[in-house]
């Protein structure tokens, strides 16, 4: 073997001493190499015997470290420069108005939860106030900007701002401050120390079952009866074994429901605070409600309170997440199906009651924000075995209206159907909505006059809202109908009976115009359920240049708009109907309608939509038609399928 080192035994003058390396190709050939130049192998081969160089290495491993030291301590050491910098800032300057400001921008600034992308056709594009409008309303606007502007009106900062009110994303409302943030206080579980006092919680809980046939009461109580909220209050405020999640949900929406009723009716400032502190737990809480929930009774009714809550802060997608999941669980717990059980014991006949009660709470809500998606349901009628008509209060009643006018007229499915089959089911539509309100109203109207219900100030508002949504859907389902040859079959008088309907909520609104009263209706007589009479009545101002109509129409928008001294009143989404009003005055006063012979409404008007092409654009461009005869159906079904990818985007 080779000896490539001297060693100390031996000598060292038997072999000269190494001087350089094997060559290059020995080593690659792996072969002993005589280290000549050049050497005998290459040699022999004919090779070009070649040496490599080695470049010594510039930095040892003891260097490398202390370079790295030295740049951390750069680092460090201009964080710590940042921090001085930071903290000799005068900050004491800035309000806490606008700290606050600062702060709910930030949190806004947040990546969206986006919740209700159970559906992949709802868009985060699209965040604009026109977002918060129905597919019916959102269409209805698209389609008449494409339309373009009148040569004969002179360019106007109105459809400057109609524009920017479709395309730009929403201001974040400062005056939702902590809910503004949908991720929800990143607090680590709920605790009952969050909460108000005791002594107001029993109070107010006393209080619901002393008046239990209030409209506030009872409505809650078709979600669970009122002695099992009560029960689940005391295991939460008197908290002997942990609670779940769905039971603090449970509390704070029930107590934050009632204490808002209780608050507005005795204009107590006090419990309205306990109110929007029920309210700030209800929201966090539903931020950190797991998605694998485990189905239940007390999920359902904490899942349809959160859709609830969706709804009333204006925002539709958060409630169809949970609405979506509260059907679900209703399918998977068997609560629409019949059970069988006549011969069954008190208690559970009663358990039967509350399961049926919880139910159509969830069908009722499913149907309306599927319909204000323009999607169809969770839950399909044909599925459902238990008795309907028998057990059914109005609103589901409606609901089940709503699901069979988009599901039968203006889904895919409807719009294929022969024109006469359309209009026949239109017309047993409408007839059977008129039903139900003739069938309700004599005890909802004496129900006002009772003496046991005179303290209940609030009753007539919430009635008002059911009427309010009654004849929106009325409107919508008599656009399909063609209008016989001595009128309108009350498309006209529909629309003018929820402009009366509205008139008397805006009273009660200025009489009482707490935030939360005109949150309540704005978002769910206005933009849960399209208002199609204010589209009506636009559509006739324009076509006839009706002054008549177009007050009315602005009187409706004006009543929208927030009072300078109420800042926690929606205004934003609202402000479409003053932007449209401001327009038709504008086509009004430009004289282009002039040359329209104001003939009468059976011979001329369309109750789809205007003449566009008299308004300065062709109407086949839009999708529309302006010929004579021509029926409704085809421009209701563009106007609906073409906004169903408007993400619109909160029954009653």
């Amino acid at each position: 073997m080779e000896i490539r080192g001297p060693e100390p035994d031996r000598p060292t003058n038997d072999r000269p001493a190494i001087s350089r390396r094997s060559c290059d190709h020995c080593r690659v050939r792996k072969i002993a190499c005589d280290r000549r130049t050049p050497c005998s192998n290459c040699t022999n081969a004919k090779l070009n015997c070649t040496h490599s160089t080695f470049a010594a290495r510039s930095v040892t491993p003891k260097k490398k470290q202390e370079s790295s030291e030295r740049k951390i301590n750069e680092i460090a050491g201009a964080v710590d420069d940042i921090k001085l910098l930071l903290q000799r800032l005068d900050i004491s300057s800035i309000s806490s108005h606008d700290a606050r400001t600062i702060q709910v921008s930030a949190e806004n600034l947040m990546p969206d939860y986006s919740p209700a992308r159970m559906q992949p056709s709802y868009s985060e594009a699209l965040d604009s106030p026109l977002g918060h409008h129905s597919v019916q309303v959102g269409r209805f606007v698209n389609d008449f900007l494409e339309g373009g502007i009148p040569s004969r009106i002179k360019p106007d900062d109105a459809f400057a701002s109609l524009r920017n009110f479709v395309t730009c994303p929403a201001k974040p409302d400062i005056a939702k401050g902590s809910l503004a943030n949908k991720k929800g206080d990143p607090s680590p579980s709920p605790s009952k120390n969050d909460m108000p006092p005791l002594e107001a919680a029993v109070f107010i809980l006393r209080w619901a079952r002393e008046h239990r046939h209030y409209y506030r009461v009872s409505w809650l109580s078709l979600i669970l009866p009122l002695e099992t909220f009560t029960e689940i209050c005391q295991k939460v405020y008197f908290a002997v074994d942990d609670y779940e999640e769905v039971d603090y949900i449970l509390v704070n929406g029930y107590l934050y429901w009632l204490f808002a009723e209780y608050g507005i009716v005795s204009d107590s400032d006090e419990y309205l605070g306990y109110c929007m502190q029920f309210k700030r737990n209800l929201h966090n809480t539903l931020m950190r409600l797991p998605i694998l929930l485990q189905p239940s009774m007390k999920a359902v009714a904490a899942l349809t309170m959160g859709a609830l809550h969706g709804i009333e802060i204006g925002e539709p997608s958060l409630g169809w997440k949970f609405i979506s999941m509260a059907s679900n669980f209703c399918i998977v717990l068997g609560y629409h199906q019949r059970t069988g059980q006549g011969d069954s014991v008190d208690a559970d006949r009663a358990l039967e009651k509350t399961k049926l009660q919880l139910f159509w709470r969830v069908y009722e809500i499913d149907k309306g924000l599927s319909f204000r998606f323009g999607r169809y349901s969770n839950i399909r009628d044909s599925e459902i075995t238990v008795p309907h008509e028998a057990s059914a209060p109005r609103c589901a009643r409606v609901a089940k209206i709503q699901g069979m006018v988009f599901e039968q007229l203006l889904s895919v499915h409807g719009l294929s159907r022969p024109e006469c089959e359309r209009i026949s089911v239109a017309l047993d539509l409408a007839k059977e909505l008129r039903a139900i309100n003739e069938e309700y109203s004599p005890a909802e109207e004496s129900s006002l006059v009772d003496p046991n219900l005179a303290g209940d100030r609030m009753r007539r508002f919430y009635l008002r809202i059911k009427l309010s949504m009654h004849y929106s859907l009325l409107t919508l389902i008599l656009q399909i109908i063609p209008a016989p040859p001595e009128g309108p079959d009350g498309i006209i008088e529909a629309a003018h009976a929820a402009l009366v309907v509205h008139e008397e909520c805006a009273t009660l609104l200025r009489n009482n115009r707490h935030f939360m009263m005109m949150m309540v209706y704005t978002n769910w007589a206005i933009i849960h359920t399209p208002f199609i009479p204010f589209i009506t009545l636009f559509n006739k101002c324009i076509k006839f240049s009706d002054e008549i109509e177009l007050s009315r129409l602005e009187d409706f928008a004006n009543s929208l708009m927030p009072a300078p001294a109420k800042s926690e009143s929606p205004g934003g989404p609202l402000r479409l109907y003053q932007l449209l009003c401001h327009i038709a005055r504008l086509y009004i006063d430009s004289n282009i309608a002039s040359s329209v012979r104001q003939e009468h409404i059976s011979d001329e008007l369309n109750m789809d939509i205007f003449d566009m092409q008299s308004f300065g654009a062709g109407a086949e461009s839009v999708g529309f038609q302006t010929t004579a005869g021509y029926h409704l159906d085809e421009d209701m079904g563009g106007w609906w399928l073409n906004g169903q990818n408007i993400p619109l985007g909160d029954g009653w």
